[in-house]
């Protein structure tokens, strides 16, 4: 014998259960589209090759190599160095300030993206950390013991989906 009650106690536990089962999956697919956009707006490179040799650094060569294949676009290296400023030990970004601003989204918010050979730009927190500004000169140690002095062209806001995009990356590999 059927008991009405408990068949609409039933009914009304799978409709619950199959609502918040679509709930979810509408709220997924929308974080993941919002996800890509932000990446496709702040990432504009069709490929990163990142090494698989547990944080050795490409031969600049490999850049020149690649720079030199008709079918590739733009080409820029790309590597972390630990520097010294002021006796503060800071991670520092590396690469092609030419072409960095077409293949990642950089908010610049003072002075210039392309700094010459002998400029610098900086995050705005580590700026401010430093004390430093536009044309204020940064005297900087590498970790070969070399030092060299930039001058500060550009100052930028950090975009943390570029960040955790390429740092990201490369911690996966």
């Amino acid at each position: 014998s059927r008991n009405p009650q408990r068949a609409a106690a039933t009914a009304t536990a799978l409709m619950i259960g199959l609502a918040l089962i679509t709930g979810v999956s509408v709220l997924a697919s929308s974080i993941k589209s919002t996800f890509e956009d932000l990446l496709q707006g702040a990432l504009t490179a069709d490929i990163f090759v990142f090494d698989q040799d547990n944080g050795f650094e490409f031969s600049p060569a490999v850049v020149d190599r690649l720079a030199a294949i008709p079918e590739s676009g733009l080409i820029s290296g790309f590597t972390e160095i630990d520097v010294t400023v002021d006796g503060e030990d800071i991670a520092a970004s590396a690469l092609d300030s030419d072409v960095a601003g077409q293949i990642i989204s950089i908010d610049l918010t003072e002075g210039v993206s392309t700094v010459g050979t002998d400029g610098v730009a900086v995050e705005s927190d580590t700026a401010a950390d430093l004390g430093v500004g536009l044309g204020d000169t940064l005297d900087l140690t590498f970790e070969d013991g070399a030092t060299e002095s930039l001058v500060v062209e550009g100052i930028f806001e950090t975009s943390q989906v570029v960040v955790d995009a390429l740092y990201g990356a490369l911690g996966a590999l």
